[in-house]
C-alpha cells in the first residue's frame, strides 16, 4: 500500500465575503488563522482513495464531482475516489464566489497533482473513542443530547504512527457573526496544535453530526481569544485521547457510495408550539428560519437525491452522510463500529431527528418526510 499526505493553503489572494451567516454580506480580506485543505490519500492495486477535508463551510457535490473529474483524467484512472468534507467553519472564504470557486478547485488540483507517495510494509488501524463537551452541548433550550463525542482513527507503518484522523460534533461557531476577518475556528486551531505537538505526524479533522450542538451555552464570549479558549480544551481532550491504550487491526480500504431519493413534506410549522424560554438567539435566529423555508418551498429548491457513503478501514468504518445531521442519527449505530461524519460529498440542509417536535432554526430548513429520514437512518446503520 502507498500513502501520501499534503496539506494545501485555500487562502484566497483578493477580497471576498465570508459564508455562514446571513449577515455576511461585506468582503474580507484579514486572515487571523490560514485556511487549509488537508488531504491523505491511500493506493494500491486494488484502490485509490483521496480524502480532503477543507476549512470552509460547505461544499457543492458538482465541486467535488469537478475535481475528481479532472483527478481522473490527469492519471488517466476512473477507478479514483474523491471524497471532500469540510470543517464547517463559518468563517472562512464563500465557496460559491464564483472567482473564489474557480481559484479552490485549481489550487487543491495542482496541491493533489505534486503529491509524493510512499510504500507503506506493515500498517494497521485503531479507533478509540470518549464522550466529552470541551468545545459545546446542545444549542437548543430543553433539548438535550449525550451523544458529544471525540474520536481518533489511527494508522500505524510498523507500529510508527503516521495519520490521525480526528472526529467531533460540535459547530465551530464560537466566533461572531460579524467577524470581520478569516479564521479556521476551533477545528484549525486544534490541527496546528496537534502538528506541534506530534511533529513527523499528519492529522485531519472531521465533522460529526453537529445539527444542534454548538458553544453557544458553553463559551466565554465571542471574541478569537474566546474561541481559543475553546480550541485548547479540545487539544488538551484530544492529547488524552491519543493516550489511551489503542486496539489495532490490519488496516483495510474499500470505498462504498450509496444514494436514493428523498421524499418531502413541507406541511406549514406551528408557530403556537415555540417555547418560552427560548434564548435571545433562538428566537432571532427562528426569524431568519421563517425567510429560508419561505424561499425553500417559493423556489422548490428541494433534494432530489441523498448521498451516504463509507470508508472501511478495519478497525472502524467511517460513515459520511452530505447533510447537516443532528446527534440523534448516532443512536442507533453500533458506535463501537462506526463514526458518523458529515458535510460530506454534497452541502445539503440540516436533517432533524425523527418525531422532533421543537420549534428551532434548524426545523425550518428541514422539508425531508419520514419516510426518507428512516432511510437515511438505515444506511447509516447498515452501509
Amino acid at each position: 500500500m502507498k500513502y501520501s499526505y499534503k496539506k494545501i493553503c485555500i487562502n484566497a489572494p483578493f477580497e471576498t465575503t465570508q459564508y455562514g451567516h446571513i449577515v455576511q454580506t461585506y468582503l474580507v480580506s484579514e486572515y487571523k488563522d490560514n485556511l487549509y485543505a488537508r488531504v491523505y490519500s491511500f493506493k494500491d492495486e486494488d484502490y485509490w482513495l483521496i480524502h480532503a477535508s477543507f476549512d470552509l463551510i460547505d461544499l457543492h457535490e458538482d465541486i467535488r464531482n469537478s475535481i475528481q473529474e479532472k483527478i481522473r483524467q490527469h492519471y488517466g484512472n476512473n477507478n479514483i475516489n474523491f471524497i471532500t468534507s469540510v470543517t464547517h467553519t463559518h468563517y472562512a472564504n464563500n465557496p460559491y464566489d464564483p472567482k473564489y470557486k474557480e481559484y479552490l478547485i485549481n489550487t487543491v488540483l495542482d496541491g493533489i497533482f505534486k503529491m509524493e507517495y510512499q510504500t507503506m510494509d506493515d500498517v494497521s488501524v485503531s479507533y478509540r473513542r470518549v464522550h466529552t463537551t470541551p468545545c459545546g452541548k446542545s444549542r437548543i433550550s430543553g433539548y438535550e443530547t449525550d451523544l458529544e463525542f471525540l474520536s481518533a482513527i489511527s494508522f500505524y507503518n510498523n507500529n510508527n504512527n503516521f495519520l490521525n484522523i480526528i472526529i467531533h460534533n460540535c459547530h465551530p461557531t464560537t466566533l461572531s457573526a460579524t467577524t470581520k476577518f478569516f479564521s479556521a475556528e476551533y477545528p484549525g486551531i486544534l490541527m496546528n496544535k496537534l502538528e506541534e505537538e506530534y511533529k513527523g505526524v499528519d492529522f485531519v479533522f472531521l465533522q460529526g453530526a453537529a445539527g444542534e450542538i454548538s458553544s453557544r451555552f458553553v463559551r466565554t464570549g465571542q471574541e478569537y481569544n474566546d474561541m481559543l479558549i475553546i480550541a485548547n480544551r479540545i487539544f488538551e481532550e484530544t492529547k488524552n485521547l491519543l493516550n489511551i491504550q489503542d486496539v489495532r487491526k490490519p488496516f483495510k480500504c474499500e470505498y462504498k457510495e450509496e444514494r436514493f431519493n428523498v421524499k418531502h413534506d413541507v406541511e406549514p410549522i406551528d408557530l403556537s408550539k415555540v417555547r418560552t424560554d427560548l434564548s435571545q438567539r433562538e428566537l432571532q435566529v427562528i426569524e431568519y428560519g421563517k425567510k429560508i423555508r419561505e424561499d425553500i418551498i417559493t423556489q422548490g429548491n428541494f433534494i432530489k437525491q441523498a448521498i451516504v457513503s463509507r470508508i472501511d478501514f478495519g478497525a472502524v468504518k467511517l460513515v459520511m452522510s452530505g447533510n447537516e445531521l443532528f446527534s440523534d442519527y448516532m443512536k442507533n449505530m453500533n458506535l463501537d463500529e462506526r463514526v458518523l461524519v458529515c458535510f460530506t460529498n454534497a452541502d445539503w440542509a440540516y436533517v432533524t431527528p425523527i418525531g422532533f417536535d421543537y420549534i428551532t432554526y434548524e426545523l425550518f430548513y428541514d422539508t425531508w418526510s419520514l419516510e426518507s429520514k428512516n432511510e437515511l437512518a438505515h444506511l447509516l446503520e447498515t452501509i
